[in-house]
């Protein structure tokens, strides 16, 4: 009897977040699509970007336009301001951005090595629910935690009529805990700890091509640099290990752990770029089927289609020995609007974002980038959640000179 009104309360729980995103005990928890501060004052995306000065996790053939050895890493710090009908709450953290190296091994034809890790996904919440059920007064809370990263390395290379090309290898692995507390006011029942631990590993791959400048072909007037790309990630299968156990004042042991697989669905991501006068212009749309997503082939009810555009715009001064302090800053801005993968009871959870940033150049080759992204998701509607958040972004981007090759080699 006991143990049948302790499940019945874990299934009654309430969605409000004390910490963090209550979303994230969806799926895989929050999506990380770019951990570059550059990318993300852009909008988050940038599949068309051909750049000398940035490394690029999310096209590999932008790869084909490194010039020198580029080390980049960061941090991220976010800050989530979250409502439903009755409670408000603030949570704030930080963490790791990744770590990209690229290292150009022949300029003339692009070829690039690059490889780094990077978060894919973030889940990050505490849910605390107090109540009463005939007569018994308790307090519930649902943490999560851990998330997924994802290794990389590959290589570039530029194809006739000037396309680039890249293509990666992807290894993905995280943990993913999920703890449900149940703290009874009540001496006849046990206090209760469920613990459900997700380990995840598999691997994947990434491709993309970007064309040339198209202005050498097509006559644009003024416009300059015209350039399409598109990137895809495959579908991949992870190995998932999973354990969950309960502690109680009556029992310490795990009730069941097994080995199931969990399929992440492709993922595509398509841009343009182009400059007009000193400004520099991305327009990108991302698309993936989270509705294919599969933990031992059923289908998550509470996950949908990931939609996303965005658009963004740089402005930097050309580059001259005579520029003063200011005029050595790149700024940057852009919007975005996202259907995410996430739908709770029935209705789509969607996003809406405003970006900006700067970088200011150490030197002629190193950069300090920063961005923010200032946005909302959700709704109060249906006792859901509305978060209101900041997210900012600092990156470090250092070049350095390698493997010059002799004029008669």
């Amino acid at each position: 009897m006991k143990l049948k009104f302790l499940f019945f309360l874990l299934l009654s729980i309430n969605l409000f977040a004390e910490g963090g995103s209550g979303y994230t005990r969806i799926g895989i928890g929050d999506l990380v699509l770019s951990g570059s501060a550059r990318r993300n004052a852009l909008g988050g995306l940038g599949a068309a970007l051909y750049e000398r000065d940035n490394v690029s996790a999310n096209n590999p053939a932008a790869w084909t336009g490194l010039a020198v050895t580029r080390f980049e890493t960061g941090i991220k710090v976010n800050s989530v301001f979250t409502k439903d009908q009755n409670y408000s709450s603030f949570y704030s953290n930080s963490k790791f951005s990744g770590f990209n190296i690229g290292i150009p091994i022949q300029r003339d034809y692009g070829i690039s090595f690059v490889a780094g890790i990077n978060p894919y996904s973030d889940v990050r919440m505490k849910i605390i629910n107090e109540d009463s059920k005939e007569g018994i007064n308790y307090t519930q809370t649902f943490e999560g935690l851990g998330g997924l990263s994802k290794s990389f390395f590959g290589l570039s290379y530029i194809l006739p009529f000037n396309i680039s090309f890249g293509a990666s290898f992807d290894y993905y692995n995280g943990d993913i805990e999920h703890q449900h507390y149940i703290l009874f006011n009540n001496s006849s029942y046990s206090d209760s700890y469920f613990k459900t631990v997700y380990k995840y590993s598999g691997i994947g791959g990434t491709f993309g091509l970007i064309t040339g400048d198209l202005t050498e072909y097509i006559e644009l007037g003024p416009l300059r640099d015209l350039r399409f790309g598109a990137a895809f990630s495959l579908a991949s299968t992870l190995n998932s290990d999973t354990t969950y156990s309960l502690t109680s004042s009556y029992s310490d042991n795990t009730l069941s752990a097994g080995k199931t697989e969990t399929k992440i669905p492709f993922r595509l991501n398509l841009g343009l770029n182009f400059s007009y006068k000193r400004c520099s212009f991305v327009i990108d749309y991302l698309y993936q089927p989270w509705s294919e997503y599969k933990v031992s082939n059923r289908k998550d009810s509470q996950l949908q289609n990931q939609n996303k555009f965005a658009a963004g715009v740089e402005y930097r001064v050309p580059d001259d020995a005579s520029n003063d302090f200011f005029e050595r800053f790149i700024f940057r801005g852009g919007i975005g609007y996202e259907q995410t993968q996430f739908k709770a009871k029935g209705k789509s959870i969607d996003q809406l974002s405003l970006f900006g940033g700067f970088s200011f150049p150490i030197d002629q080759i190193s950069s300090i980038d920063f961005s923010v992204e200032a946005g909302q998701r959700g709704t109060t509607d249906l006792n859901l959640l509305k978060e209101n958040f900041l997210k900012f972004n600092f990156s470090i981007n250092f070049g350095e000179l390698w493997f010059i090759r002799p004029e008669n080699f």
